[in-house]
């Protein structure tokens, strides 16, 4: 492509069959040649008349120094341009082929950045609150291991829990002693009502009878 400008730009110089730093004596003969090589009268083939005018056009341009200067100046522009241009659409292509891995490859970043914020985050809230998943049985043990300590630890505490052991013993003791004295009174009445029947009622036990005991 940038031949191809190269050369629509160089078209006076290629008509005229000489390089761009052609002498203008280089060129005077030079368009001398070719139009007697082009001239219609002369060269009977298809397009002569064309290639005569194209001879003639680019000898009026380059004949002139001033005009060839402006010539060349603007030649040159057109083809640092089409570099430029080209070059540009080089650049762009170049980078559209590299963004698309570049961002994939930063997408990849982000989220395992995110996923590592996560896991630091469960675990700050693991250690804040680690009893909030444990067994409940296991939560009553460490409660009941608490109060033990804390007996343990206060002698007020442990006193006043050994008193109350103590006032349980005293009433199992008071319990056990009324139920044996229920066992003396039931044998001894047992006794008493087999000796009553081999002799008449006594007044204890008339007056046993009134309230409804009966040991006969």
């Amino acid at each position: 492509m940038l031949r191809r400008s190269a050369q629509r730009c160089c078209d006076l110089y290629a008509a005229l069959g000489v390089r761009p730093n052609a002498s203008q004596g280089e060129l005077r003969e030079a368009y001398l040649r070719m139009a007697k090589q082009h001239h219609p009268d002369v060269a009977n083939s298809h397009g002569s008349g064309a290639h005569f005018q194209r001879v003639q056009r680019a000898w009026e341009t380059l004949r002139c120094p001033q005009q060839r200067l402006a010539y060349d100046s603007t030649t040159r522009f057109e083809t640092n341009s089409q570099i430029l241009r080209h070059r540009a659409a080089k650049q762009a292509a170049y980078a559209a082929q590299n963004t698309a891995p570049k961002m994939h490859w930063y997408e990849d970043l982000r989220q395992a950045a995110q996923q590592e914020r996560m896991r630091q985050e469960m675990n700050r809230k693991e250690k804040i609150f680690p009893d909030a998943y444990d067994d409940p049985v296991r939560m009553q043990a460490q409660q009941f291991e608490r109060v033990m300590r804390e007996v343990r630890s206060n002698p007020d505490f442990g006193q006043f829990v050994g008193a109350g052991l103590q006032m349980k013993l005293i009433c199992q003791l008071g319990f056990i002693l009324a139920a044996m004295l229920n066992l003396l009174l039931w044998a001894w009445a047992k006794q008493q009502r087999s000796q009553s029947s081999t002799r008449p009622p006594s007044s204890l036990d008339r007056a046993l009878k009134s309230v409804g005991i009966d040991l006969r």
